[in-house]
């Protein structure tokens, strides 16, 4: 298995739980706070025997568990996927040269000289980069000014 790490918010495991019976969402911290919180409703919405009370925390206790063992299932199925998975076409998955479009590879190797500036830089995109990249051309103006 993997040595991966499956990384959640904390709230994760105590908000947003879908009672589907109760048509409701409700935060789990303990029972004393559910009932708390949430009894009344639950009440009115049909919640009314101790048996009633016991199906909502197992409810509840059931989808923390699938939560809480969400990661180890991801990383199963990854490893998996890595360990069986073979491309039908395995040439889509090397990148390579051709797939780019020669004004972009203009670009790229201009940058890899060392004479290479901001300026110049603009007035290259500015030629080869038509309209429909206009918010490729700002976000890159916004990161040269950032990175000046």
């Amino acid at each position: 298995m993997s040595t991966q790490r499956f990384y959640v918010c904390s709230c994760f495991y105590s908000r947003n739980i879908f009672l589907h019976k109760y048509d409701m969402h409700v935060v789990f911290n303990n029972e004393k706070q559910l009932w708390k919180d949430y009894g009344m409703y639950l009440n009115q919405r049909g919640c009314k025997t101790e048996g009633d009370r016991k199906d909502v925390i197992i409810t509840i206790e059931t989808e923390l568990k699938r939560r809480r063992g969400l990661g180890d299932e991801s990383i199963k199925r990854t490893d998996l996927i890595r360990e069986k998975y073979q491309p039908i076409h395995p040439h889509v998955f090397k990148l390579q040269e051709k797939f780019f479009a020669t004004n972009f590879l203009e670009i790229v190797s201009y940058c890899k000289q060392l004479k290479a500036n901001k300026d110049e830089l603009l007035k290259r995109l500015e030629s080869q980069i038509g309209e429909t990249y206009e918010l490729v051309r700002t976000y890159l103006r916004i990161c040269i000014l950032i990175g000046s």
